[in-house]
């Protein structure tokens, strides 16, 4: 498939969930190998049809921390009115430091797996990002997580896949 092939179909995509009254959130793939003019084109392209959220994906552990850390920056001085999250593999252990950092670059949101178990490489660690960013910034990272607490989420993660059906 072709970069404008690609395109004509996300844009076609986004339009029809718009037309279902969804709010779109665009997921960029490999962002940590891709070069920054192809994805700022994509996601002003979008932005311009309504697109307001994006993630960028790390999935391929490409980035250091530093590195993630400038692209955000680069990300959220370019288009300030985008919200952006990240989404963080763990290759070379690096999927807690990469979302950490694009936090403080100014994502708003990142993707994390309970003990880190997720998808290939596994993920950011839920917990140990949620624990960083209460205790090294001094701010609340997810205040409607607070009733349930992250044990017991993990409990209920750890429960539901070992029920009888």
């Amino acid at each position: 498939m072709t970069l404008a092939q690609f395109r004509r179909m996300i844009i076609a995509a986004v339009k029809h969930a718009f037309k279902l009254n969804l709010e779109v959130m665009v997921v960029l793939e490999d962002a940590g190998r891709a070069g920054s003019g192809v994805e700022n084109e994509t996601i002003a392209g979008l932005h311009k049809i309504g697109v307001n959220s994006f993630i960028i994906a790390e999935s391929v552990g490409a980035l250091t921390p530093r590195q993630m850390q400038r692209k955000i920056e680069a990300l959220t001085t370019t288009f300030p009115t985008v919200n952006f999250g990240i989404h963080c593999h763990d290759d070379y252990g690096l999927a807690t430091a990469n979302s950490l950092a694009a936090i403080e670059a100014g994502a708003l949101y990142f993707s994390g797996t309970i003990n880190s178990i997720g998808e290939r490489a596994g993920n950011a660690s839920l917990e140990e990002v949620a624990v960083a960013v209460e205790n090294l910034r001094k701010r609340s990272p997810a205040p409607h997580l607070r009733p349930f607490g992250p044990s017991r989420i993990a409990q209920v993660c750890f429960e539901v896949p070992n029920e009888r059906i």
